[in-house]
């Protein structure tokens, strides 16, 4: 398609270079693919999502096919949709909040040095509508089912704030020992040593002290 090939110069040179005709686009859902199609042919996007409650199903593929196939103004887009997804977050929706967190997070996996910032535009609204103490507290209640991911997850948003990590974690610690379960859990260990605990030893002395009692 002549259409699609000057939206991206990916697609160019699929068809143009290599001669193909076809373009095998399994790894997107259909409603992404078709979405990104009659975006590229009408040069607007009116939505990037099939949902109000849940942005992930649409958002994520749309997203990465707007970056695999390098159409800049369609990321932007899918930029200023985040952004207003964003916006439109208040500090009751706790649920919202983490759903565009771990978005993000997913974002900056695919590509670390193009998306960071929607990482960072996140976590200044996690800061502003939350606070990092009171997200990461209600983050925190199913610790004992985290996975791998959603450990990284509490290191990366309390960033610098370590002193809130170590505190969850001891409350942690206090109720694995209450239930006299023995040593540490796994994620209680990955977390420790994903923590940059010299950074609580200048905050809060006493608190670092705390946790090597």
């Amino acid at each position: 398609s002549v259409i699609l090939s000057f939206n991206s110069p990916v697609i160019e040179n699929i068809t143009t270079n290599l001669g193909m005709t076809t373009l095998d686009c399994d790894e997107f859902s259909a409603i992404a693919v078709e979405s990104f199609i009659l975006s590229c042919y009408m040069g607007e996007l009116e939505s990037c999502t099939d949902s109000k409650d849940d942005i992930k199903p649409m958002f994520r593929d749309l997203n990465k096919m707007a970056l695999v196939f390098e159409v800049q103004w369609l990321l932007s887009k899918c930029t200023e949709f985040f952004r207003e997804m964003l916006s439109a977050i208040d500090g009751e929706d706790y649920a919202a909040m983490l759903n565009l967190f771990e978005e993000a997070l997913y974002i900056f996996k695919e590509n670390p040095k193009s998306r960071i910032h929607l990482m960072d535009l996140t976590i200044e609204k996690i800061q502003e509508v939350n606070g990092t103490d009171t997200f990461l507290s209600n983050y925190f209640e199913d610790f004992k089912n985290f996975t791998q991911q959603q450990v990284d997850l509490v290191v990366w948003i309390a960033g610098n704030e370590v002193e809130i990590i170590v505190q969850h974690l001891l409350t942690e610690i206090a109720s694995h020992i209450d239930d006299k379960v023995g040593l540490l859990t796994d994620n209680m260990k990955y977390l420790l040593s994903n923590t940059d605990l010299s950074i609580c030893r200048v905050n809060d002395r006493a608190l670092y002290e705390t946790l090597f009692d």
